[in-house]
């Protein structure tokens, strides 16, 4: 391991902030190409198919946040375990755990993948989407699931790469990723004329392609991480930790998901108008919220790595400094938005009303005052999951869904979109509140 530690970045040792930066900023640029990609392909489906097919995109968000999320999630959490053997130098782990994420990963999504081809209709019909738009929706989604292996290998070889603390390729892999969707798009879309079918379909092909990259550079940069027919047999504690990991992730993913999915039902009902003004504020609000994203992903490997070679003491400055990172993270975002709100809005739709812009700066504002709550989510969050408490963020998740239910049932009917708009913060703001007494709870028994 020794003669590859100039390709991996060793988070157990040196000055923590200069660690940090130089791991996050390439998530962070990995994530904003990926969510610039995400916003380009509105911009495209917008200009040249209209805002109702923007909004059938739009109307999806919820359900490929759950799905697409859960299986990250599981990713990510499989993960935590490559980087506390990487913290503890054991080579043997490394590739046992290289092998069996592999395995399962593959298993997870193909199960998935033919499972929810085949009940999108009905999901659409059960969430209330209008009817204008189920028939794009359902397609766009289809097209998506059927792709999920793509999806989640691609996200599972990169997960890997991260914990042993390759951020770079990361970003590589995304930028590639994200021009090639943007190509693709263009010529599915505006050329070829294919709908929001040819969105979905570039997307597929793109992750498709990039997967195969991604396996091909980790196999020949990384022999450590090399496995055999021998180590996909391995079960027993190995496979316990993993899905220890794993499972705890996914399903916190899930839960934010239905949460997220209460406050889409909620505002199917509101109509058309409101819709695509959630969905622009969204998107946006995805790109600023990647700086967080970022956060998170880089706590939970450096916590990984010096939780799992002992370093208690190390995981609690990482942890401080995160804070402050974290803080200053919400005031840029704070800052984007009074400043720069208009402009992002109008690179949307060419038909974008006056009342669309007017609900999208109501939203906007009203996420903007979670941003620092989300930040102290993103390091307690990540942390207790770097040391191995996967399953106590579940307790946040489900505090997520209490307070977006609460939101949709006390303020959806009597204020509509005005009331469902303070979902997010809300939910932010309890399951931080609800996980910082764990974090000291734990370290305490260290």
């Amino acid at each position: 391991m020794k003669t590859q530690k100039s390709i991996q970045k060793n988070m157990t040792e040196g000055n923590i902030l200069p660690i940090l930066l130089a791991f996050a900023i390439p998530v962070l640029f990995g994530n904003i190409v990926q969510q610039i990609y995400s916003l380009v392909d509105s911009v495209i489906v917008g200009q040249n198919l209209g805002a109702n097919a923007l909004a059938s995109i739009g109307a999806t968000d919820s359900l490929t946040y759950l799905f697409f999320g859960c299986t990250n999630g599981i990713a990510t959490g499989f993960s935590i375990c490559i980087a506390q053997a990487w913290g503890r130098k054991d080579e043997k782990d490394l590739k046992i755990y290289t092998a069996l994420i592999t395995k399962y990963c593959l298993i997870i999504s193909l199960a998935l993948a033919v499972i929810l081809s085949i009940t999108t209709p009905t999901i659409l019909t059960l969430m209330n989407t209008p009817h204008e738009l189920k028939a794009n929706s359902s397609i766009y989604l289809i097209i998506l699931f059927v792709g999920m292996p793509c999806s989640m290998g691609l996200n599972s070889v990169l997960a890997v790469l991260r914990a042993i603390g390759d951020s770079k390729i990361s970003f590589y892999m995304l930028l590639i990723s994200s021009f090639t969707n943007i190509g693709l798009d263009i010529l599915f879309v505006a050329v070829l004329h294919m709908g929001v079918a040819g969105a979905a379909f570039a997307t597929v092909l793109a992750q498709f392609l990039v997967l195969c990259a991604s396996v091909f550079y980790g196999w020949k940069k990384y022999p450590l991480l090399h496995f055999d027919r021998n180590s996909l047999k391995i079960k027993g504690t190995y496979r316990k930790l993993l899905f220890k990991n794993g499972i705890p992730m996914g399903a916190q993913v899930c839960i934010t998901a239905v949460a997220t999915m209460i406050v889409q039902i909620a505002l199917n009902n509101c109509g058309t108008t409101y819709i695509t003004a959630f969905t622009i504020g969204t998107k946006i609000q995805n790109i600023l919220t990647q700086t967080f994203n970022a956060l998170g992903m880089t706590m939970a490997t450096f916590v990984g790595q010096n939780y799992g070679n002992g370093d208690v003491k190390r995981v609690r400055k990482g942890v401080r400094i995160g804070i402050q990172i974290g803080i200053g993270c919400s005031i840029f975002c704070i800052i984007f938005i009074l400043l720069f709100l208009n402009s992002a809005i109008s690179l949307f739709v060419s038909d974008v009303t006056d009342k669309v812009v007017s609900y999208t700066h109501y939203f906007m504002n009203c996420c903007m005052l979670g941003y620092i709550p989300l930040a102290f989510l993103f390091v307690f969050r990540s942390t207790l999951q770097g040391m191995g408490y996967a399953g106590i963020t579940l307790i946040g998740g489900t505090c997520e869904l209490i307070a977006r239910a609460l939101i949709v049932g006390l303020l959806a009917k009597p204020f509509g979109f005005y009331g469902i708009s303070f979902g997010h913060t809300a939910a932010w703001t309890l399951a931080a509140v609800t996980l910082i007494p764990f974090y000291f709870s734990k370290l305490k028994k260290e």
